[in-house]
């Protein structure tokens, strides 16, 4: 069969992984490399895990199939010294009481080797689909892909509803947005390495330095709360950037030496879907990803993980 499929996040790499030895399969992706939330950008010598944190894995299931990754050292458990800051208020520590994954040396690097390279076509939006069933074809931002005897989508819901309409129904899901400052430092004094703010536009600020393995110098990442990003989502990001470092100013006395703000739409979800995967076998069409359930990477790996087993069934026919 030949498969394509629709994103190089974890459910794309996951169905990537299950099916490239028997099948041909292509994955489109439209960002420069794979990796979704699970994300790390560089840039002169630097380099922010600016995507998903961290994530966690608390099923049988996703422990196992992790395995591998952590017994390579691409899969590390991170463990920041974490405090809670208030506005012209006393920090105070906070412990996590599971294990918070994280990859090394950069956030997808466990992810690139799950695709083969040579299947994966990146810069590639993928824009709508024509054809039927054993004969799709995907009209992209720079040519047309196919003939394909099956097209799956990991896209968030909102984009793979639009990918493959008319014939995915709408799933019902929405995503809180978020702003990220990829920012620098001057040297940073305080005793933590993470901390989670109680403040009405931080939400979260994380020194690259309690990562093993990361680039040298004083990266910071800060996450903004998910109702600030909300109501200021589309104000000009100049604008948006200078009120979030007058914010980490006034929490840590944190100077901010430069910055740059990334904008993510669908940066986690808020009501999930019904399904934990949608599969019309006559057509051939199939979707899955995070919007099945609130835990990020796991909930996306278990809709995939529940895709893979209905699709398998009908490929052995």
């Amino acid at each position: 069969m030949n498969i394509a499929i629709i994103g190089a996040g974890l459910s794309g790499a996951v169905l990537s992984h299950h099916l490239q030895s028997d099948h041909s399969v292509t994955v489109l992706e439209k960002s420069r490399g794979a990796g979704g939330r699970l994300a790390t950008r560089r840039q002169d010598n630097l380099a922010w895990d600016h995507g998903a944190p961290y994530f966690t894995a608390r099923t049988p299931e996703f422990q196992q199939f992790l395995e591998p990754a952590r017994a390579s050292g691409s899969i590390v458990d991170w463990t920041p010294t974490i405090s809670t800051l208030h506005r012209h208020q006393k920090s105070y520590k906070r412990l996590w009481f599971e294990p918070h994954l994280i990859g090394q040396p950069n956030m997808k690097a466990w992810l690139n080797d799950l695709i083969n390279p040579n299947l994966l076509l990146t810069e590639t939006e993928v824009l709508g689909i024509t054809g039927a069933a054993g004969n799709w074809f995907l009209t992209t931002n720079n040519s047309l892909q196919g003939p394909f005897d099956w097209v799956l989508s990991t896209a968030p819901a909102p984009q793979s509803e639009g990918i493959l309409a008319p014939f995915l129904p709408e799933l019902g899901v929405t995503y809180a947005p978020g702003l990220t400052l990829l920012a620098t430092t001057t040297h940073h004094r305080a005793k933590w390495q993470m901390a989670i703010c109680n403040d009405p536009i931080v939400d979260q600020i994380i020194l690259m330095s309690s990562r093993f393995g990361r680039l040298p110098g004083n990266p910071v990442v800060i996450h903004t709360q998910r109702d600030w990003a909300k109501a200021h989502l589309e104000q000009p990001l100049d604008q948006s950037k200078s009120q979030i470092e007058q914010a980490v100013k006034s929490l840590d006395d944190l100077e901010i030496t430069q910055g740059i703000l990334h904008r993510w739409r669908y940066a986690k979800v808020e009501q999930p879907a019904a399904i934990p995967f949608w599969i019309e076998p006559d057509l051939q069409l199939g979707a899955c990803g995070d919007w099945f359930g609130l835990e990020g990477a796991e909930s996306a790996f278990t809709s995939t993980s529940r895709l893979l087993i209905a699709l398998k069934e009908h490929l052995m026919h």
